[in-house]
This record gives C-alpha cells, structure tokens and sequence, in this order.
C-alpha cells in the first residue's frame, strides 16, 4: 500500500505534517507491506502546486502517484469533495 503524508520538508518520514495538505511544501510517500505493515520504499515528492493553492487539486495529483491514502493535518472542503474514497477527520 502506498500512503502519502503530507510534509514541511523534503526528509520522508522525518519530516513534520503539514498543517494543510495544499499548503505543504512535499509529499512523503510511504510504501507499507501488507503482511506486517513494515515501512518499505520511502520517497519525497515535491508539492506542484505550493505555493500557488489551487482548492481541489491535491487528491488527482496524489492519486496520480499511486497512492491509496492520504494523511494531512487538515484537507480542504474541495479536496475532501473530489476525493474518490471516504475521509475521516479528528
């Protein structure tokens, strides 16, 4: 499975969670074994659209890549609305 988080720095899982998804400045993305849900591949994607936000255009850019779930500090309305799979918040 591969999970993407969304992240201040370039350092992978080191790296501390963005407040916002659209506003991070990269992506960790984490690939998780199914049996055990050992850490496997981590790489860091750079965010296209920071720092110019774009409402929505997160979820098609990481779905893009591969990724089947995302953790942000916060998604937007416009992000939670296109996203194809269901979203949980705190």
């Amino acid at each position: 499975m591969l999970i993407a988080v969304s992240a201040e720095t370039d350092a992978g899982v080191g790296a501390p969670v963005a407040g916002h998804s659209a506003t991070s400045h990269n992506f960790a993305l984490v690939e998780v074994t199914p049996e055990g849900g050992e850490i496997g591949v981590v790489r860091s994607i750079a965010n296209p659209r920071y720092p110019n936000h774009e409402p929505g255009a997160i979820p098609g850019f990481i779905h893009s890549q591969g990724v089947q779930v995302m953790l942000a500090g916060k998604m937007g309305a416009h992000a939670t609305a296109s996203s194809s799979s269901t979203v949980s918040s705190p």
